[in-house]
């Protein structure tokens, strides 16, 4: 009988997103964890979207307009997660979505917060900085 990879869990992960960062999160969850379903953006939405990632390639996800619709709360509690992990995502979760995961649900923002919030942080980062050193960083937070 072979031993566990230490770094394998069966944790219950669900990725809502629609960039690049959804695109690496998903693809390291897929080895690490027992990822049960993504979420992304409806292409309607989505190709007006900077940085849009369908990450059709990758997996099968639940295409959405609204996080917070009804038929996406159906979808993702028919999941069932233990952790919902949100990255590249706009749209503000209501309290009804932020409920579903067992455990977390947890935020990934390309910035320190709450100095980075926002939409292409990285584009108003270079135009803000005027030549100047700038504060980078990475913000992982439990959404509530």
């Amino acid at each position: 009988m072979g031993e566990q990879d230490p770094h394998v869990t069966n944790l219950r992960t669900l990725v809502i997103g629609c960039t690049p960062l959804a695109r690496k999160v998903t693809n390291l969850l897929k080895e690490i964890s027992n990822l049960v379903g993504v979420v992304n953006l409806h292409p309607d939405k989505g190709l007006s979207k900077s940085n849009y990632d369908p990450l059709a390639d990758i997996c099968e996800p639940f295409l959405t307009k609204d996080i917070n619709n009804k038929e996406t709360e159906e979808w993702i509690r028919s999941r069932d997660p233990e952790v919902i992990i949100q990255c590249g995502w706009s749209q503000i979760f209501k309290p009804h979505i932020l409920e579903i995961p067992t455990r977390y649900c947890i935020g990934i923002h390309p910035s320190p917060l709450p100095e980075g919030r926002g939409a292409a942080i990285i584009n108003w980062k270079i135009i803000e900085s005027d030549g100047k050193p700038v504060k980078w960083g990475n913000s992982l937070f439990v959404m509530e």
